[in-house]
């Protein structure tokens, strides 16, 4: 993908999208209450389309709901008292409605659709434009569900990226997503992060073109990604879902390696389930065809996966012997992250056995190894797994030492689930949150 920053001239976007001159019109002339939807699936796209209303009309205030009080039961009250120090004759730009819109969870989209729907007038007292941007699916459940509020509108404003642009443009938006190269998306960001990603990768999705096999393609990686972040948020049927939509894309266009590794994405849900018998099936099914197509680091991870079966089903001789395969393989290729991840598995396999010193032994060579290269988000459970060892080991001062590192390196690389882990350890400890490790920091540099 070409992740080149995409930018269009204001004048070109005003000639590509009548509907912008449509909407840059009303709010030059209208300074009374109007009710206005604005379809856009491609937040960069969005960007650029509000930078070009802004280039001839400067007088609007951007809102993400977010920003909002979030104990407000109102919408409409929340927005007027955002809005009581703004510029009485301002248009309101409102984003991200539909994160209180979620697609599963029924309950909070009735809530939020029948409050707008009910209390519809309110927005009426803002006297202001008010220009809701919703990606296409939002839009369609805004209708359906709040069909009061919708039918109130004054317009509605579609905009559809160029199709000259639109990879250029999902490809941008998608690279922020990926940006952190060593560790996916849905291990390391905030929760809050992961439900805001889900809408974006929604949104996106309704952009991709699936007549084409790369079309099917990007659409298999995004539905892949999707399950990810919903399998990360313990919401596993979502996840199945996404990651079955995923392998029929991968199959129709024979993407062996792409459905191997969505085959071990289910595994993974259904080991988390504690269901090991089809967690397994998936990762045969999986190991099958990495070793049809050569796909030597696949089959090192898949190995790796199915030692993690046998280690939570108690059976440490199997899950040693599924490690020790892969280990071979990673070496073979020289996959040293590969290497670190399966020493630190091993690590634990001795741990659950109490054979400590050996469990001890494979961490730290594990850590050189991370170190060496550079894997810094590998280096945080190793570094946590280190820490615990020497708690068991009743060393609590190296213990407390090696779990400030992790603190310092998650702190920095904003490595979510290892701070989640921290702050729980810290109120195991005694302590009150992450501020118990700033604490121990700041006691030791004195």
């Amino acid at each position: 993908m070409n992740n080149t920053l995409v930018s269009v001239p204001t004048d070109n976007l005003l000639t590509q999208q009548p509907a912008l001159k449509r909407l840059l019109w009303v709010l030059q002339h209208n300074n009374e209450f109007g009710l206005y939807f604005a379809r856009c699936n491609v937040p960069n796209y969005r960007e650029q389309l509000v930078a070009a209303l802004r280039a001839h009309h400067p007088n609007i205030i951007e809102i993400s709901i977010n920003q909002l009080d979030a104990k407000a039961i109102e919408l409409d009250i929340a927005l007027a008292e955002y809005l009581q120090d703004k510029p009485p004759n301002a248009a309101i730009f409102l984003y991200d409605l539909e994160t209180r819109l979620p697609t599963k969870d029924t309950k909070q989209q009735h809530r939020t659709l029948q409050q707008i729907n009910w209390r519809r007038s309110a927005y009426a007292r803002l006297q202001r434009c008010l220009v809701i941007w919703l990606p296409d699916y939002a839009l369609r459940i805004c209708a359906r569900g709040a069909p009061d509020f919708f039918d109130w509108y004054s317009g509605i404003y579609e905009f559809e990226v160029p199709e000259t642009q639109r990879n250029d443009f999902i490809a941008q938006s998608l690279s922020l997503f990926d940006e952190n190269k060593q560790i996916h998306a849905a291990d390391h960001l905030s929760v809050a992060e992961k439900h805001r990603w889900i809408k974006t990768l929604l949104s996106l999705k309704d952009e991709i073109q699936s007549d084409t096999p790369s079309g099917r393609q990007s659409l298999a990686d995004l539905l892949d990604d999707l399950g990810r972040l919903h399998k990360s948020l313990g919401e596993y049927e979502q996840a199945l879902d996404y990651y079955q939509s995923a392998r029929k894309y991968y199959l129709d266009i024979e993407n062996k390696k792409g459905e191997g590794t969505t085959l071990n994405n289910i595994s993974r849900v259904y080991h988390a389930r504690g269901d090991y018998d089809t967690a397994l099936d998936y990762l045969l099914k999986s190991l099958s065809i990495v070793r049809e197509i050569g796909d030597k680091q696949g089959e090192g991870r898949n190995l790796n996966n199915i030692s993690l079966v046998y280690q939570a089903r108690g059976d440490y001789d199997t899950a040693l012997d599924y490690l020790l395969k892969s280990l071979s393989i990673v070496r073979e290729i020289g996959d040293k992250q590969g290497e670190g991840r399966n020493l630190n598995n091993i690590s634990r396999v001795y741990q659950a056995r109490g054979d400590y010193d050996t469990a001890l032994d494979y961490l730290l060579k594990s850590l050189e190894i991370l170190r060496e290269i550079g894997d810094v988000a590998g280096m945080c459970p190793t570094l946590f797994n280190i820490g615990h060892i020497y708690w068991t080991k009743k060393d609590k001062q190296q213990a407390i030492a090696h779990w400030v590192n992790a603190y310092e390196i998650a702190k920095q690389i904003g490595y979510a689930q290892a701070l989640s882990a921290l702050e729980n350890m810290a109120k195991h400890l005694g302590g009150e949150g992450l501020e118990y490790w700033e604490n121990i920091k700041s006691e030791k540099k004195n």
